[in-house]
């Protein structure tokens, strides 16, 4: 291999078979070990995935979905079944009147964070069949 060096010199460096006998066996042991912490997630994990992330968003929700239900027969003097009506879609994403989204609440779980980012790497790439997480 030659390398250009200032003043026109022209220095040639070679690899010993050691050397690159020594890089060799690096490669071939680091890039297992890297590959071992990765997780493959196929399509039909995606569903599981959004699915544990719905479950954990509901354990979090259904207190305060409660609460707010118990606050409006108080202190709105609403039925029960109109109360739980109303309430029903407590946490989840909706519109605001100034047109823009309000993201669900508790979509900052790291199980949600990996659902929606695995969804959205789906969704951006149609013809993948896995998804390769590090």
């Amino acid at each position: 291999m030659k390398h250009g060096v200032e003043g026109g010199e022209t220095m040639t460096y070679k690899m010993s078979v050691k050397t690159k006998s020594a890089l060799l066996l690096l490669l071939v042991f680091l890039l297992p070990s890297s590959m071992a912490n990765a997780e493959i997630i196929t399509r039909q994990d995606k569903a599981k995935l959004m699915g544990q992330c719905m479950k954990a968003r509901e354990k979090l929700l259904a207190p305060e979905r409660a609460e707010a239900v118990q606050w409006c027969i108080e202190k709105r003097s609403r039925g029960k079944a109109y109360c739980q009506r109303y309430h029903s879609g407590y946490g989840d994403r909706r519109y605001r009147p100034n047109g823009t989204w309000e993201t669900a609440l508790y979509m900052d779980l790291p199980i949600c964070q990996k659902a929606v980012m695995v969804d959205k790497y789906f969704f951006r790439n149609p013809r993948t069949r896995s998804f390769v997480s590090r």
